[in-house]
């Protein structure tokens, strides 16, 4: 999917990895969390057009919307044979 974030939200609390956790709001009414590795996350930048993916998913308060960026066709190795 791709569409522009309006609105983004840092959560205070880390995650049991060290993860920082944003909520997202997008033009076309998509909304969810994103988890990153950074605390001060480039790849969502209001009002830039981006690409994402969004999977509902069942938490302990239940149902909600993750946000994850589109996986490439890389290989899995990046060596020759």
């Amino acid at each position: 999917m791709k569409a522009k974030p309006t609105k983004i939200t840092k959560m205070e609390k880390r995650d049991t990895y060290g993860n920082t956790s944003f909520i997202i709001e997008f033009d076309n009414g998509d909304k969810g969390f994103y988890t990153s590795k950074t605390e001060d996350q480039k790849k969502f930048i209001i009002g830039n057009v981006a690409d994402y993916e969004i999977e509902v998913k069942q938490g302990s308060k239940g149902p909600y919307n993750k946000i994850t960026l589109p996986q490439t066709d890389k290989p899995a190795f990046g060596g020759r044979a």
